[in-house]
């Protein structure tokens, strides 16, 4: 395969996304003495992007371009969640449960590889590049209100995995007076925020959340591969953040107020050239470089407060 003016370009790019929007609301109300109402409002909300993109060069025994060689994979994948539960009751005796379960998970696999092929770029770079943009943004709030017992609680758990990676594998590659650059990226972004609040003579709210984000971001050449260039960079990076924020406040005659928040990030982020490799760059430079951030920034907020008993646990 030749191409005999311009570059040779191999491309995938995928975008996904996800707009959600839950709502639950019960409302009960009894009139007269002795009265007794009951009120349930509930939400169980799951959200789940699986994307795989691939781009690649395969088995070519002659691939020959003008100018440079392109291969790249990109992805772009979004969850947008908004959930709300809100339970009243109101009585005499009135009695409100309101309940939150949401869960958003993000799995991109992506890879941009030469494998088992030789490739010329006469007047350009090689380039091999995997990215990666998955981002979860969840907003989950319950209320529970009522003129005897009230109680609001639930959870919402967080997961971005999968794995980004470009690579060379069993090829040959020259680039005369040019670099060839293996390069992978990734940044997750997880920003999930949860509030509960109740209200009665005896107040229960509770609300937990959790991130978590794994995977790896991988660059690297192996399978005994050649590469004869002016440079070769094998670069792989990753950003990964987590910003949960949990709200909870509970307001009664006795007040329970609990909220918990866990973050757990465990990417790997890896580069390398295989020992079985062979390089020839000249005078030219060989960048094997990984970097990883990772940011993990949480707030937790409760308050109980009331006329008798208040107990707050975070």
């Amino acid at each position: 395969m030749t191409a005999t003016t311009g570059s040779a370009v191999i491309g995938a790019t995928e975008e996904a996304s996800i707009d959600a929007i839950s709502v639950a609301a019960s409302i009960a109300v009894a009139a007269g003495w002795g009265s007794g109402a009951v009120s349930f409002a509930g939400v169980i909300s799951s959200n789940t992007i699986t994307t795989s993109v691939d781009a690649s060069i395969e088995g070519l025994s002659d691939l020959r371009s003008a100018m440079g060689v392109s291969v790249t994979a990109d992805d772009m994948a979004d969850i947008s969640a908004v959930n709300v539960a809100a339970s009243v009751a109101l009585a005499s005796v009135g009695v409100a449960v309101g309940l939150m379960l949401a869960r958003n998970s993000i799995f991109d696999f992506v890879s941009a590889y030469i494998a088992a092929s030789t490739v010329t770029a006469s007047n350009g770079d090689i380039e091999v590049v995997a990215s990666d943009l998955p981002a979860i943004e969840a907003k989950s709030v319950v209320i529970a209100i009522a003129t005897g017992g009230a109680g609001a609680g639930g959870s919402s758990e967080v997961t971005i995995g999968g794995t980004t990676t470009a690579y060379l594998d069993g090829s040959t590659l020259s680039a005369a007076g040019h670099q060839v650059k293996v390069k992978s990226s990734s940044e997750a972004d997880a920003d999930p925020l949860t509030v509960a609040a109740s209200a009665g003579g005896l107040s229960i709210a509770v609300m937990l959340a959790s991130v978590e984000i794994n995977g790896a971001t991988e660059a690297y050449a192996t399978g005994d591969s050649t590469v004869t260039a002016a440079g070769l960079d094998v670069t792989a990076k990753a950003t990964n953040l987590s910003t949960p924020e949990v709200d909870v406040a509970s307001v009664g005659a006795l007040a329970v107020a609990g909220a918990n928040s866990t973050s757990k990030i465990s990417r790997s982020t890896s580069a390398y050239v295989d020992p079985g490799a062979t390089l020839n760059t000249g005078a030219g430079s060989v960048t094997i470089h990984a970097e990883t951030k990772s940011d993990a920034n949480g707030s937790t907020i409760g308050i109980g407060a009331g006329p008798g008993i208040t107990v707050t646990v975070l």
